[in-house]
């Protein structure tokens, strides 16, 4: 009942909702919650902002990236983005991936902007340094990620690439065709995301980069 009245109270989707079903929040019985229907995709891609709470700032917005024809639009408060932020430095530490010294690439789609701007900022909690490079052409990905970097309390090359599975098979294919081997690179974690990562993948990441671990963080922004 509380959670009924708060949403019927402070967004315009579950006011209209309660009223349509002719259901009084404030007396909801148990065996009415049955009548509540899950949330269709198309109210939400249709109309986020009334999702959103009267009592609250949204002061960042994101779509997802995987959606075909009209992408999902979904607002977050100042205080949400912190926590996730934060929860994400957590989960990064506890798991001891990276630390103060990291340099860290994120060659993802600049339209991951959720995943981009939280995983950036527990990077900036942690102390690591971290860029956002994007999907560039193999090649010049591969330069980035050989390439010398003189930065004081930092390792002197990439240590930490952030990925999807498909991107990275480009990477392996023509870093091998290259002549690039594992003494061209410092990478020791790379974290696939997105899509499902094969060990057949894996391995041939290996003999492009060494020794790296690679991490299968799969993940939809649809749910």
């Amino acid at each position: 009942r509380t959670q009924a009245v708060r949403a019927a109270q402070e967004t315009r989707y579950y006011a209209h909702l309660f009223e349509r079903l002719d259901l009084e929040p404030d007396r909801l019985r148990f065996e009415e919650i049955a009548r509540l229907p899950t949330t269709p995709k198309e109210e939400l891609r249709e109309d986020p902002g009334a999702f959103v709470r009267r009592t609250t700032l949204p002061c960042f917005g994101t779509t997802t990236t995987g959606t075909t024809n009209k992408p999902t639009s979904i607002y977050f408060s100042a205080h949400e983005m912190r926590t996730y932020i934060a929860l994400a430095a957590i989960g990064l530490l506890s798991a001891n991936r990276i630390d103060e010294s990291d340099i860290v690439q994120l060659s993802t789609s600049s339209r991951a902007t959720l995943g981009n701007t939280c995983f950036a900022g527990a990077c900036a909690r942690i102390g690591a340094l971290v860029y956002l490079a994007g999907l560039l052409e193999p090649l010049r990905t591969l330069a980035l990620l050989a390439e010398e970097h003189r930065v004081p309390g930092k390792k002197s090359k990439v240590s930490y690439m952030g990925t999807y599975a498909s991107y990275l098979g480009e990477l392996v294919e023509c870093g091998l065709q290259h002549g690039y081997g594992p003494a061209d690179f410092g990478l020791e974690r790379i974290a696939v995301g997105g899509e499902l990562v094969s060990e057949a993948l894996k391995e041939r990441a290996r003999r492009l980069f060494g020794p790296v671990e690679v991490h299968d963080d799969y993940g939809m922004t649809e749910t």
